[in-house]
């Protein structure tokens, strides 16, 4: 699993993966009660997700994907999976702008939707 430039594998990957899952359902459950902290939650996760994908933009960072690519491919073979070309430098690129700007678009979208939340009060704080 990639995140933020880094390459986890392992149990360290499955608890990443799990910690992630967690995040977004109790972000989605929050987002649809309206609840402000969520909503900022939301733009800090996205936020994260963007610096994630912009990673990818770093020189040198084709290298290390290549070498994640590599040893990705040998278990996608042994689990009977289709043995997919790596992905190539310009593919990269390609995939960080398009998800860059996915991002963003969510970013602005949950900005747009500020007035929702801040109107919103939250359960225990005083009027």
């Amino acid at each position: 699993m990639l995140f933020a430039g880094v390459i986890f594998s392992g149990v360290s990957a499955s608890a990443l993966s799990i910690a992630i899952g967690a995040i977004s359902v109790g972000l989605g459950i929050g987002i649809l009660r309206r609840s402000a902290i969520a909503w900022k939650g939301a733009l800090a996760y996205n936020a994260v997700g963007l610096f994630s994908v912009l990673v990818l933009l770093l020189p040198g960072y084709q290298s290390v994907l290549g070498s994640y690519q590599q040893e990705l491919m040998p278990r996608r073979y042994a689990l009977g999976l289709p043995n997919a070309n790596p992905i190539g430098p310009h593919m990269q690129v390609i995939s960080a702008v398009s998800s860059a700007l996915l991002a963003c678009a969510i970013l602005r979208l949950l900005w747009q939707a500020r007035p929702l939340f801040e109107s919103r009060r939250e359960p225990g704080r005083a009027a």
